[in-house]
């Protein structure tokens, strides 16, 4: 992908829930992923090519947010899917 480099957000300026719905989408459509995946798709999607601590730190708090709402379950391997209970 070419991406304008000054196009690009910081993930400080990205709203939790927008980083909560690029994780869910991308287990959507992945089916299950490890957090090391999911974090590297999605920091894709917004631009970033490296994932620093900061990046690191916002999706990790994305992912537990989507956790602790039952929005997506961890299973026994460490992989995290969405869970089949959301919404029922």
């Amino acid at each position: 992908m070419d991406w304008d480099p000054d196009s690009i957000r910081k993930a400080k300026d990205v709203a939790q829930g927008e980083l909560a719905l690029a994780l869910r989408r991308v287990l959507e459509d992945s089916g299950s992923a490890t957090e090391d995946e999911l974090s590297f798709r999605v920091a894709r999607l917004f631009g970033w090519g490296r994932r620093g601590n900061d990046i690191a730190l916002a999706l990790a708090r994305a992912l537990r947010h989507l956790a602790e709402s039952d929005d997506v379950s961890r299973l026994a391997d460490g992989r995290y899917t969405v869970s089949k209970n959301h919404g029922a």
